[in-house]
Order: structure tokens, then C-alpha cells, then sequence
């Protein structure tokens, strides 16, 4: 159960986030949508997270993120 008022809510814990959704409120075909973007956005490194005080930070000779372009639109119309 979500809290009242609330159709997301994002858990965090050590090294996961999880991001809850009112099944009411999505349908089969954008819960498929979401999951492909956020595997897009991770996946490419485009989404870091830093866990404060519970991890070292990155060291500036650890090597940045490749950016590059998607191969096809994020969203459609």
C-alpha cells in the first residue's frame, strides 16, 4: 500500500532504488515503457547514483560515463 495521496513513491536502500507504482494508475503498456527507459538510463550510465556516507565517492581518475545519443526516441508520441 502507497501512502494516501500518492500514485510513485521511489524506496532507496544500500545500492538499489525502487520506484512503486498504484497498479490503478499505470497500464501494462507504460509499466513496459518505464522499465525499458530506466534500464536505458542505468544502463548507459546516463542515471549515477551516490549513495552518501555510505560508499567512497568516485575518484577523478575513475573514467566519466560514455554520453551518447539514443538510437531512437525516448518517447513517442
Amino acid at each position: 500500500m502507497l501512502p494516501s495521496g500518492r500514485v510513485v513513491v521511489c524506496i532507496e536502500e544500500d545500492g538499489s532504488c525502487v520506484m512503486l507504482v498504484d497498479e490503478d494508475a499505470c497500464t501494462p503498456q507504460l509499466q513496459n515503457a518505464m522499465n525499458d527507459l530506466h534500464l536505458r538510463l542505468a544502463g548507459d550510465g546516463l542515471w549515477i547514483q551516490c549513495w552518501f556516507n555510505r560508499r567512497p565517492m568516485p575518484t577523478a581518475t575513475s573514467p566519466a560515463p560514455v554520453l551518447t545519443m539514443p538510437g531512437s526516441p525516448l518517447a513517442a508520441a
